[in-house]
Formats: C-alpha cells, sequence, structure tokens
C-alpha cells in the first residue's frame, strides 16, 4: 500500500505479530494474537496512528515510532487487571477488563 492510500493494518496471528512500515505512517485497524501469544511488535518509519475502534492485543506489545504514537486502544494479555496510563498517554487494560 502507497503512502497516503487511506488503508489501514488489520493482523490476526497465533503466535506473534512484527509489523515494520519502511516509510510514512502505520494506521492500525487491528492487530491480535491468541489468548497464549507471545509478543505484538509494531515500527512506523514515522508515527504510528490508528482508526477509530482500533485495537492491539498482545501478551507484550512493543511500539516505536519515528514520529508520535497516537490514540490506540492497547490490550495487554498479561497478569494484570488493572488500568494502566503510559507516559504518552496511551491507556490498555487486561482481557477481560472494563473500560472506565
Amino acid at each position: 500500500m502507497g503512502n497516503g492510500g487511506g488503508g489501514s493494518l488489520s493482523a490476526i496471528a497465533s503466535s506473534t505479530v512484527r509489523i515494520n512500515e519502511l516509510s510514512g505512517d502505520l494506521t492500525v485497524n487491528q492487530v491480535k494474537i491468541a489468548q497464549s501469544g507471545d509478543k505484538v511488535e509494531l515500527k512506523a518509519h514515522d508515527n504510528i496512528t490508528g482508526v477509530s475502534g482500533n485495537i492491539v492485543q498482545g501478551g507484550l506489545i512493543i511500539l516505536e515510532a519515528g514520529g508520535a504514537v497516537g490514540s490506540l486502544v492497547l490490550f495487554e494479555l498479561a497478569r494484570s487487571s488493572r488500568l494502566r496510563r503510559s507516559a504518552a498517554g496511551l491507556y490498555w487494560y487486561a482481557v477481560g477488563e472494563r473500560r472506565r
């Protein structure tokens, strides 16, 4: 897909998802791994953004952007069930947790 094409990423896997956008922005729709899965790793040359209603679900979620990381809904398949907020303003919940 070319830069500025208006598309978004959707990926579902049993174990690991690794995406590296070599130029421009990476726009996320949904990226999920199975409950027993390992990690989701998203990298973008410029920005990582999400469409309305996006979700990123993984045991370990790694986001790396040359620019900004936009508004993404992150579900961590982990031990804790508390609402978390990163310094970048990202929010995520453990699977099964209700949004507040």
